[in-house]
């Protein structure tokens, strides 16, 4: 299709370019690390690094656009491949970034956990039965991320068993649940007046948010 130049120059606004073999960052929007700029009114955002190979090369009709850099962000046509559906997979394979692959995934700029986070998520869940939603509040990520950890989904470790007390992580510490004292309490009051947040005074106390919240209810026991 042919792209309107107000498009292209919306592109080249959202795009940090460097050097001829270095990565052009997308400044701008992302979804699981790559860039996205919207389209017009109902459809579907422009995919950053699709947008870059038609600009460059022309309309890459139904195959996927690759990257040589494995930088989800980069849209420098230079780093920039075509391949099929096929391809996509096995690229994600030789890569590390599919579930069966060992390659450290911190190492994927779109990651938001570590792997000691990912341990501790589930030694917190089958060790020391902290529930989703607490383990949530402590990190803090969304419930779906804590689910998708637990449930083997993310982050996928062929040792690990979520139906087992097997699979619980070796090594690690047992968690304990933090319990409030008058003090602590007192510390959470304090810092609800002047003004911090739940999940920053949780954050700073070492408790999960839930016993925030009970604590400026006083319903904490």
């Amino acid at each position: 299709m042919d792209i309107d130049k107000s498009v292209i120059d919306r592109f080249w606004d959202k795009v940090d370019v460097r050097g001829p073999d270095d990565c052009w960052e997308w400044t701008a929007s992302k979804s699981r690390g790559y860039g996205q700029m919207s389209s017009r009114y109902g459809e579907s955002p422009y995919k950053a690094h699709r947008l870059s190979w038609e600009i460059h090369n022309g309309d890459p009709a139904d195959l996927c656009v690759l990257h040589t850099c494995d930088n989800p962000s980069c849209v420098n046509p230079a780093h920039l491949f075509l391949g099929t559906q096929r391809d996509n997979v096995h690229d994600m394979v030789s890569k590390g970034r599919s579930h069966g692959s060992q390659q450290r995934r911190e190492e994927n700029p779109a990651a938001i956990l570590t792997e000691e986070d990912v341990a501790h998520i589930r030694s917190m869940y089958l060790t020391a039965s902290f529930r989703p939603k607490d383990i949530s509040a402590a990190f803090p990520v969304s419930y779906a991320t804590v689910q998708s950890v637990l449930q083997n989904r993310s982050w996928h470790d062929p040792s690990y068993d979520p139906k087992t007390v097997a699979g619980k992580v070796a090594g690690l510490p047992r968690p304990e649940r933090r319990v409030l004292d008058d003090d602590g309490i007192e510390s959470v009051l304090k810092m609800t007046a002047e003004g911090m947040s739940s999940r920053a005074i949780a954050k700073a106390l070492g408790v999960s948010k839930p016993v925030v919240l009970k604590v400026r209810n006083g319903v904490y026991k």
